[in-house]
């Protein structure tokens, strides 16, 4: 069968690459002889990193003449029914989506979140299209609830897809304090604030390495904290690192999967809802909304990490096994759909 998978590709940001990752390779387990074409900003790198074929996001003739030809589109994880950075994207992807289903094609939203969605036109349009597509796979409990609400046809509670193959790790504690933060409206009291925490742990004895998600994007802001080491996370090393860290203090979504899939507790600062949902589920500490963290706020709480740092450590292996079962969904929802 032929596959057209939607999302943020080409971007070079490595947790939309590491989706892409987990959905070819869930779709060769089900689907040995497939053959997957996937949207992109960057269709050459696409194609050399995945060793699929690609299609440019802003090659509409191409892009419609692919999904014409494809047997199932599905959307590759992440949150693409969301207009909180703009509204074009949402209107992009529902079009898409429906068109796909004008074309009578299987859509599938594997591993996705949904929201945040403004405005009442959005909210009707993204509902209107949950009721059309055949499969939802939600990525946790709270998107689950969402969809269910908006009617979607065919919900079923999955897990973020970068869980798919999810092992148990066997580490040591370090000192090694991880940072992960993103643009996202960072005024110079909120690098402040940071800059003196640090200075805080480190008086701890505590080591400090920056990890960006995003070249050209989160190297940015990270930069503005000190002269720190950067770690290098690729899409390589993401799930089989041995390395071993104390724990995260981050922002984005794969920043602080990447650290859970390591079985290394985490402090969440917050964005986006996903952020308050994956930190609840993983049993972990959130250090509050973005616009709300001062170096107080931040100490308080890594100061609690260490006083619970065993039980944290304890529910966060647990939360792991949960949801490492649940992302099997994934593979065996969309075996079930294509065997239909």
């Amino acid at each position: 069968m032929k596959y057209f998978v939607l999302g943020y590709f080409g971007f070079d940001n490595l947790g939309d690459e590491l989706l892409l990752k987990q959905t070819i390779q869930i779709i060769h387990k089900v689907d040995p002889d497939c053959e997957i074409t996937s949207l992109s900003y960057s269709q050459t790198n696409t194609e050399d990193l995945h060793g699929i074929h690609a299609v440019s996001r802003n090659d509409f003739m191409g892009l419609f003449e692919t999904m014409f030809k494809s047997d199932v589109v599905i959307g590759g994880g992440g949150s693409i029914l969301q207009n909180v950075t703009s509204n074009r994207s949402i209107i992009y992807y529902i079009t898409i989506l429906l068109c796909a289903k004008a074309m009578r094609k299987k859509v599938v939203m594997m591993g996705n979140g949904i929201g945040p969605i403004k405005g009442a036109f959005y909210q009707k349009a993204t509902s209107y299209l949950l009721r059309k597509v055949d499969l939802f796979l939600a990525r946790d409990e709270d998107t689950m609830d969402e969809v269910v609400n908006r009617g979607a046809k065919n919900p079923v509670l999955a897990a973020d897809l970068v869980y798919y193959g999810y092992q148990k790790k066997n580490k040591q504690k370090s000192k090694t304090v991880l940072i992960n933060i993103r643009p996202w409206h960072l005024d110079e009291r909120f690098h402040s604030s940071m800059k003196s925490f640090l200075k805080k742990i480190e008086e701890k004895g505590y080591n400090i390495a920056l990890v960006s998600m995003q070249k050209g994007h989160d190297d940015i802001e990270l930069k503005k904290l000190g002269d720190y080491t950067f770690l290098d996370v690729t899409m390589q090393n993401y799930l089989n690192s041995d390395a071993e860290y104390y724990c995260m203090i981050g922002m984005r979504l794969h920043a602080l999967i990447w650290a859970g899939i390591r079985d290394t507790p985490f402090l969440s600062i917050s964005y986006d809802p996903k952020i308050d949902s994956f930190t609840k589920i993983s049993g972990q500490i959130n250090a509050g909304p973005v616009h709300k963290i001062n170096e107080n706020l931040l100490l308080s709480n890594f100061e609690t990490l260490e006083i619970e740092y065993e039980e944290r450590e304890r529910a966060l292996k647990q939360a792991n096994q949960r949801i490492s079962q649940l992302a099997l969904e994934n593979e065996k929802q969309l075996k079930r759909l294509i065997e239909q």
